[in-house]
């Protein structure tokens, strides 16, 4: 398994509208560089496209889900990072075989038929989203 490069980093927030408004104001990001999506009943999610990786922030709707526990519902911080991997399989079986946890045993696939899945390193409080296309 090869990491090809890092995709995004993301940001569990409190409230994404106050966050946007941030990163537009403050920092100059240009609206039509943002995408916004809700993924239902799990959260609002806006991805800022920059010239090298891109930003992922994320306002969990439902505490339950099982992403949203390793956010901090508190104050706005690192979520995971999200790597483009050649083979995603063999980075599940490699985070399992070091004793991290994986989220789900095997990859999901995307609308987009791109593969992912979630890991958590051991002694680790941040997420690894592998990505593989």
């Amino acid at each position: 398994m090869k990491i090809e490069k890092i995709d995004h980093i993301s940001i569990s927030v409190k409230n994404l509208d106050e966050t946007l408004k941030f990163y537009t104001d403050t920092l100059g990001i240009k609206k039509s560089d943002i995408e916004e999506m809700t993924i239902p009943n799990a959260a609002r999610m806006a991805t800022i496209k920059t010239s090298g990786a891109k930003i992922e922030l994320l306002q969990f709707l439902d505490p339950k889900d099982i992403l949203a526990k390793f956010g901090n519902p508190a104050a706005d911080s690192l979520h995971h990072f999200g790597v483009n991997v050649d083979d995603i399989v063999a980075a599940l079986a490699g985070v399992k075989k070091q004793g991290g946890t994986l989220i789900s045993e095997k990859p999901s696939q995307m609308p987009n038929g791109r593969k992912v899945a979630f890991a958590l390193p051991k002694n680790s409080h941040v997420l690894i989203e592998f990505l593989e296309d």
